[in-house]
């Protein structure tokens, strides 16, 4: 059994039996598994209204753009101005938010992003109002600014209809 493998296991065993104290995870895989954990645990449900407007080729390249530059920033910020679906007629704000580093500069890299995201999210998109993409270093970032924005995870984004997204192939 690999960490990757998924094992449904009854309740009632946990009941009947301690954990061995003798039996460890090394130390990389306690690191992989909490990484993994926190992935699923700590991303944004995006609404599916949302993606649909998206449309699946501007979607796959706003997702395959920011898994080549995951290096880049320290982490990649999403706002909408609801996390609902909304019906047709209603429009989602979106403000995607790239942080670096505090010892970072902004890379002619990051900026070619920024614009990239800009031309995907306003190319004839119906319903979705985007506004200019930032990229800042995590140092010139309010606190009150980050609470209207949750991480946007790349290789893993769950809808909130219920549907999944693979995760990345390395």
């Amino acid at each position: 059994m690999r960490i990757e493998t998924r094992q449904f296991v009854p309740r009632a065993l946990f009941i009947t039996h301690r954990p061995n104290p003798d039996l460890r995870l090394p130390d990389e895989a306690v690191t992989m598994l909490a990484i993994w954990m926190s992935r699923r645990y700590r991303r944004p449900e995006m609404p599916t209204e949302f993606i649909n407007r998206l449309g699946e080729k501007n979607y796959i390249a706003f997702k395959n753009l920011g898994r080549k530059h995951r290096t880049t920033f320290s982490r990649v910020l999403i706002s909408l101005n609801s996390w609902e679906e909304l019906e047709s007629g209603l429009i989602y704000e979106v403000q995607i938010l790239a942080l670096l580093s505090p010892s970072q500069t902004i890379s002619k890299a990051a900026k070619e992003w920024a614009t990239t995201v800009d031309g995907l999210l306003s190319n004839g998109v119906e319903g979705v109002n985007a506004h200019l993409t930032e990229v800042k270093s995590e140092s010139a970032v309010s606190i009150a600014t980050l609470r209207q924005f949750r991480t946007f995870d790349f290789d893993f984004l769950s809808f909130a209809a219920g549907e999944f997204d693979l995760i990345a192939d390395e």
